[in-house]
């Protein structure tokens, strides 16, 4: 009788041990949790640069300040219209490259 407190304490031990490593909110958690962090930074990032660039687009076809060479531009790629006089040179999409290459 008198061995069964100490084994009784080493279960109670162990599985607090193995929660506190490997369960939901345990070390391996912890890690995962990290990781998915910097991945998530890095997809805010590129959120904010493109957001960047949409107010960019926005402020130059605002009434006030209208830029009429982007509106221009705008309308022919909307369009897919060029004038027989013009040449038309497209450039790929680096984002996009980019983004078909990590995947």
């Amino acid at each position: 009788m008198s061995a069964l407190p100490p084994v009784i304490f080493a279960c109670v031990m162990l599985y607090f041990a193995y929660h506190a490593t490997v369960g939901a909110n345990g070390l391996a958690a912890l890690v995962e949790l990290g990781e998915r962090r910097e991945i998530v930074g890095k997809e805010l990032a590129e959120v904010k640069a493109r957001n960047l660039e949409l107010v960019s687009h926005v402020s130059r076809l605002k009434p006030g300040s209208l830029d009429l060479d982007f509106l221009e531009e705008r309308s022919r790629l909307a369009q897919n219209a060029v004038t027989p006089d013009e040449w038309m040179v497209l450039v790929p999409d680096v984002a996009a490259q980019r983004a078909s290459d990590a995947s």
